[in-house]
């Protein structure tokens, strides 16, 4: 799946979230407010399911969820060593 294309699924995943903030590829989601603790579980419930695929719990640290386009690295990175890309 083409980088962009994940970032825009990522971005709507992230509105059924919070759909009050306006959410750019590099919005910073955690120091901004827009993703908490129960929002990032909440994405990566919605992530795992949007991609059919698990993203391992050593994984869970803020740095893989500051932006749209991190989150998309990250997916992007987990899809191909599954061979889902």
């Amino acid at each position: 799946m083409a980088r962009e294309k994940t970032i825009e699924k990522i971005i709507c995943l992230i509105h059924e979230i919070n759909q009050f903030e306006e959410i750019q590829r590099d919005t910073e989601l955690i120091k901004s407010g827009i993703l908490n603790s129960l929002g990032i579980f909440e994405l990566v419930c919605l992530l795992e399911t949007e991609f059919g695929m698990e993203i391992p719990e050593d994984r869970f640290v803020p740095e893989n969820f500051s932006s749209a386009a991190v989150i998309a690295e990250l997916i992007m990175e987990l899809t191909a060593k599954d061979g889902k890309e």
